[in-house]
């Protein structure tokens, strides 16, 4: 329909600056539901769970290294991985500015 129609009109670099915008906001908002307070601990639980019955503790692991593992892999390394695959590693918009503006957003809640 009219999406499509002015979509095509657009330029190139205009298209890539949306989809950067929009998956900016995304990962700001997956951030503020999920990484901060009470919700990261209850996904660093999840995560530690996960990671024991996926036999981590088989593999000479105890929790606290576990525990290690998920703070050193933390949130970055999702941007980094996500921006690389939907922006095809064009992103000019740093992790901490998207954790900046996550809590800037916290802030406004």
């Amino acid at each position: 329909g009219e999406l499509h129609t002015a979509c095509e009109q657009l330029g190139s670099s205009c298209k890539k600056f949306h989809a950067e915008a929009f998956f900016c906001n995304a990962f700001a908002d997956y951030l503020g539901e999920s990484c901060f307070g009470r919700a990261l601990k209850e996904r660093k639980e999840r995560l530690l769970t996960l990671a024991l019955e996926s036999g981590a503790a088989e593999n000479g692991m105890d929790k606290r290294q576990i525990r290690g593992l998920i703070r050193e892999h933390e949130h970055e390394a999702d941007y980094k991985r996500l921006s690389k695959r939907f922006l095809h590693d064009r992103s000019t918009v740093e992790y901490h500015e998207v954790l900046a503006y996550a809590r800037s957003l916290l802030a406004l809640s």
